[in-house]
């Protein structure tokens, strides 16, 4: 019984992290939202979304769709 109590709380320790979805190739059609705001020459192939939310890779990074010249600005997500 001791054993069992033991992979119990192994197993509550597991489920405290939390779980990070990898970016995704978003699936066209984009919302129009994210259209505008992505830079005119931006192959539409690098376009990902990660939580419902919009990214796009430029130079080796992951920067936010967010229709701003910041990019610390918030992505524009759906759902």
């Amino acid at each position: 019984m001791v054993l069992s109590g033991l992979m119990m709380a192994g197993c509550q320790m597991q489920d405290e992290a939390p779980v990070q979805m990898p970016f995704q190739p978003a699936q066209q059609p984009f919302p129009p939202a994210v259209m505008a705001a992505l830079p005119g020459d931006q192959d539409l192939r690098q376009v990902f979304v990660k939580d419902g939310c919009y990214f796009y890779e430029q130079g080796g990074q992951m920067l936010p769709v967010s229709g701003h010249a910041d990019n610390g600005a918030s992505p524009i997500c759906v759902g």
